[in-house]
Order: structure tokens, then sequence, then C-alpha cells
């Protein structure tokens, strides 16, 4: 026996100078629908983005992050709630020239209450 689903989906994003703004919304053949609603905003710096979705399987989930580079070096910082669970993230990165970085970082995932850490070097080519 083969089943298939229909779905049918729509999506909006414009940018506004240094703000934008996402919206899309999804339904299937099972009535399952879905709202998603994501916004950012880059000051000097500094860039901000933040998304919030509605959906009929999984409910509400958001997320937020933060950038901002001095320099070399850039900060970056995110939380995230999915399925009732808090996630969080903290990293650095330092261009060294030449297409690599020292890169770190640290993110805990809640749901299974496990940290992880990273520290290397990236190379671009």
């Amino acid at each position: 026996m083969e089943t298939s689903v229909r779905a049918s989906r729509w999506a909006l994003h414009t940018m506004l100078g240094t703000f934008n703004v996402a919206l899309g919304v999804e339904s299937d053949d099972d009535d399952d629908t879905g709202v998603f609603v994501g916004v950012g905003v880059d000051v000097g710096s500094v860039a901000l983005h933040g998304i919030m979705t509605d959906t009929d399987d999984d409910g509400e989930e958001w997320a937020v992050s933060a950038e901002m580079a001095t320099g070399a070096t850039t900060f970056t910082v995110f939380a995230a709630d999915t399925d009732g669970s808090t996630d969080w993230g903290l990293g650095a990165s330092h261009d060294l020239g030449g297409g690599a970085s020292l890169v770190a970082g640290i993110a805990h995932n809640e749901s299974v209450d496990e940290t992880a850490y990273d520290f290397g070097i990236s190379m671009k080519f």
C-alpha cells in the first residue's frame, strides 16, 4: 500500500536595511499546520536573530542567537527551547589569517543533560 501526503507551503522574506523578517506557513493532508516567524538585525558588529515556530506536531519552539565581531575575533551565543528543554551554547573564533581560525565552543543539551566542548583549528581552502 502506498501513501502520499500533500502539503501546501508559502513563505515571505524581506530585508529593510539591516533588519530582516521571515514568515512561513505550511499545511498537509492530515490537517497538520505550522507557522514559522524569524527576525534578525545587524547593528554594527553585532548580529541578533530569533525564530519562533508553532506546529501541530511539536508545539511552540524558539531560538535566539547573538554574534559580535571585535577585530579578528567573533563571539557567538545561542539559546533554544525545543520539546520543553532549554539548550544553550557559547563560541568564539579567532582569525589567524590565510584561511585558518582558532575556534572553541561549549553547548549544553538539557533534554539529555549533556554538555559538549570543542577546541581546534578551522581551515578554509
